[in-house]
């Protein structure tokens, strides 16, 4: 595999880090996170491992670029679809689906929420906290925008359901089909879905405001 030239210009070096960054995505995607690692990003990206060093010192800092970059893509997302004001219930449909739209989103966030507090070094733990943090309110002015609320009960909610998204992003995989499955256990099978678990999650949220 041809090796890739180390930079020289500020200009190559963003690039690089990007392509960097593009490959670790393209590696996720296709194998798992788990499957990250240096290891296998240097070889995908044909550079020694004193050069991704140089732009990531540690796996958590790749995949914590990555969840930042998933986060934002999202939250255009997001934005874009209930631009025109939808009712609640619509809402909170639109915010399960569109994060449901990047499969890697989720397991990201898992990560992030179990990892970063202690795999990151302190640095790019407190940059990557205000990242997270900007983009969150970036999330908050289109709850503010969108059903009417204050600033201080759209933060409220936003983190409401990102939580909310969280629990129920450990029910992702479909559930296993039984053709024997009585009635009241397919019931209860069905109930432990992403969509099922946040929609009554959020329901109560519009209940208790």
């Amino acid at each position: 595999m041809k090796k890739v030239n180390r930079a020289e210009t500020p200009a190559e070096k963003i690039a690089k880090g990007e392509f960097i960054l593009s490959t670790a995505e393209n590696l996720a995607r296709r194998d798992g996170l788990d499957a990250l690692s240096m290891n296998a990003l240097c070889a995908a990206c044909g550079v020694a491992k004193g050069t991704l060093y140089l732009y990531f010192k540690t796996r958590h800092e790749i995949l914590a670029a990555l969840f930042l970059k998933t986060m934002g893509e999202w939250g255009r997302r997001l934005g874009a679809r209930v631009a025109h004001g939808p009712e609640y219930a619509a809402f909170c449909q639109a915010y399960a689906e569109t994060l449901k739209q990047d499969t890697l989103l989720i397991a990201l966030m898992h990560h992030a929420h179990q990892n970063f507090d202690h795999g990151l070094p302190d640095e790019t733990y407190q940059e990557t906290l205000s990242s997270f943090q900007r983009l969150l309110e970036k999330q908050a002015d289109i709850f503010c925008d969108v059903l009417s609320v204050d600033n201080e009960t759209a933060s409220q909610m936003v983190w409401a359901f990102y939580t909310a998204a969280l629990g129920a992003g450990h029910f992702m995989s479909p559930a296993k089909k039984l053709a024997s499955l009585p009635k009241e256990l397919g019931q209860f099978r069905d109930a432990l879905s992403f969509d099922t678990l946040f929609l009554n999650v959020v329901a109560q949220i519009k209940r208790s405001s």
